[in-house]
Formats: C-alpha cells, sequence, structure tokens
C-alpha cells in the first residue's frame, strides 16, 4: 500500500496521521462524531485520544503497550515543536502519527565509532547494529536536548557534560509503511535528528536500561563491512552517514532495498546545526 491509499486523520483541524482503510472505517464506525463528511477529525483531547487507543488495543492493532505517552505533533511544523495532545506510543505507527527520534553518533579519540547492538527482545530490528544511544521524544520532556540526554544516560550510562564537541550533524523525515495489522498496515513517519560527540578515553558505555547487548567501539572499515552485511539499523544508517560525510569518510548506500527507503526520505538537512539549543 502506498500514502496515497491512506486516509487523513485530524486532531482538531490539523492533519497529523493517516490510516489504512479498514481502520479508517473501523474508526468511523466506533466514533460517528468524529466524521466531518468522510474525514476523521477526533478532538485535541487527551481523554479522547486514550479512548482510542484503548479501541485500537482491543482491535489487535496496537504495538507492543508500554504506558508511555508520545506528544502529537503537527506534521507542517518543521522539527515538530507544535504539540496538540498526548496518545499512546503504542498506537503512533496504526495512526501514521509523526514522532521524533534523536541520536547520537559517539566517536573515540583515535576516530573509531561506538555502536550498540539491540537486544535480542527489541519489537524493532533486535540485534541489529544502532547508534551509541538513540530514542523516541516522549511527552513528558520539554525539548529534544532533554530527550538526547535521557537517552545517552539510559542506553549508555553517560552525561552529555562528560562528552567533547557535542554538534548536531543533521535531520532527516522518513516515511515507510510498517507493522501489518488485522486492519491494515500501519505507517512510520518520523523526524531523525543526530549529533557527534567524543566520548573521552577513560569513558565506556554501560547500558542501563536493559535495551542493549553489547557495545563496540569499532574501526570505520568494520562499520562499513557490518553496514553493507545489512546488519545496521535504517536509522543508524542515515545518521552514521551524515557523520560520515562531514568527517570525509565513505559512506555508500547497501544496496536496492536500501536505496529504496532512503529515496522515501523527505526535507533532508545534512549540514550541521543548532537545533532547540543544542550546540
Amino acid at each position: 500500500m502506498s500514502d496515497s491509499d491512506r486516509q487523513v486523520f485530524h486532531v482538531g483541524d490539523h492533519a497529523v496521521g493517516s490510516l489504512a482503510p479498514a481502520l479508517h472505517a473501523q474508526v468511523a464506525t466506533a466514533f460517528p462524531h468524529w466524521l466531518r463528511g468522510c474525514a476523521l477529525h477526533a478532538p485535541a483531547d487527551d481523554a479522547a485520544l486514550a479512548e482510542l487507543a484503548g479501541c485500537l488495543r482491543n482491535w489487535g492493532v496496537a504495538g507492543r503497550w508500554r504506558d508511555e505517552l508520545l506528544p502529537v505533533l503537527d506534521p507542517a511544523d518543521v522539527p515538530g515543536t507544535r504539540r496538540l495532545a498526548r496518545i499512546e506510543r503504542a498506537c503512533m505507527r496504526p495512526l501514521g502519527l509523526l514522532t521524533q527520534a534523536v541520536h547520537l553518533n559517539g566517536w573515540a579519540p583515535d576516530g573509531r565509532v561506538w555502536l550498540q547492538q539491540r537486544a535480542l527482545d527489541k519489537a524493532t530490528d533486535p540485534g541489529l547494529w544502532d547508534t551509541l544511544a538513540g530514542g523516541l521524544v516522549s511527552a513528558r520532556e520539554p525539548d529534544l536536548s532533554t530527550a538526547l540526554a535521557r537517552e545517552v544516560h539510559e542506553e549508555a550510562g553517560l552525561q552529555l557534560a562528560d562528552l567533547q564537541g557535542l554538534r548536531t550533524t543533521g535531520q532527516v523525515r522518513q516515511s515507510r509503511p510498517i507493522d501489518p495489522t488485522p486492519l491494515g498496515a500501519g505507517w512510520l513517519i518520523e523526524d531523525l535528528l543526530a549529533w557527534d560527540a567524543v566520548i573521552p578515553q577513560a569513558l565506556s558505555p554501560v547500558n542501563l536500561d536493559g535495551e542493549v547487548a553489547q557495545f563496540a567501539c569499532l574501526p570505520w572499515g568494520e562499520v562499513l563491512n557490518l553496514h553493507a552485511a545489512g546488519q545496521i539499523t535504517v536509522e543508524a544508517a542515515w545518521v552514521l552517514g551524515c557523520s560520515a560525510r562531514q568527517r570525509g569518510l565513505p559512506w555508500p548506500e547497501r544496496g536496492e532495498a536500501y536505496a529504496a527507503t532512503v529515496q522515501r526520505l523527505a526535507q533532508s538537512t545534512t549540514g550541521a546545526g543548532v537545533v532547540q539549543g543544542l550546540p
């Protein structure tokens, strides 16, 4: 299914997501008062969206339930600072809602790069290699800097203040189908926001949240080998590629499947810059 087959989902007057046709019909039946013509307009109200989330869970459409709220963002607002309401994280993909993910590339002083191997019980990309730390911005976090600091601490046991040369390396919006369900596939639309930093020689990452199988500090050639073998996540590949271009390192695309995914990325900026107060 292409994105053109999906039905627009509104929160208030803002077009914020998209539904597979079968799911759109199911939601319209359950919430007929949300219909304006053929379009669904959920109220910008946490309680109403919690009711919708409960329905998605009962219908077998929601992802892994986490009891974690994510902001409902206006995709027209780049990089997505306008928050309209909150909803359970497990419902983001079925509703095609925009998420934000912060990622940090951690470099050793000698030019090697730290990667994490994702835990084998992760719902997405178990066992694949990823950036040193990264994850979604939650509704409880007021800005990207807070989210990045939390992820770096939880996943790598490090504090941003202890890192050297922290800088942004790029941001991009990716969009693609994901997670087939009985009522049609979900849709991933996500802003990836990337940073670089040097991990001082005296420090080593230690996972605190149980979501990392292991860390490895690898020469760039070994990272390229993992990339060529398809052992690095799509998101990490883009974040590593941003850093590689700025450092003058090679970073080839990983075959037709990877190229097809990259072609779905839009609104790309690969230059370094400042994002919400971070250097």
